[in-house]
């Protein structure tokens, strides 16, 4: 598994599509390589995190 997860333009629906486009203010997602990077990297919590959680 993954230590990270990447989530991209096409991992949205419709909708959230075209609100992050018109956020960014452009029309397609190749004016801002958004055809093939990642909007954003979630990195995986480390293990002392997943402890504190399940203890509270």
């Amino acid at each position: 598994m993954s230590e990270e997860l990447e989530l991209y333009l096409d991992d949205l629906n419709e909708e959230a599509k075209r609100r992050v486009l018109e956020f960014l203010g452009v029309e397609r997602p190749e004016d801002l390589n958004l055809d093939v990077l990642p909007l954003t990297i979630i990195p995986k919590p480390e293990e002392r995190l997943k402890n504190q959680h399940s203890t509270s």
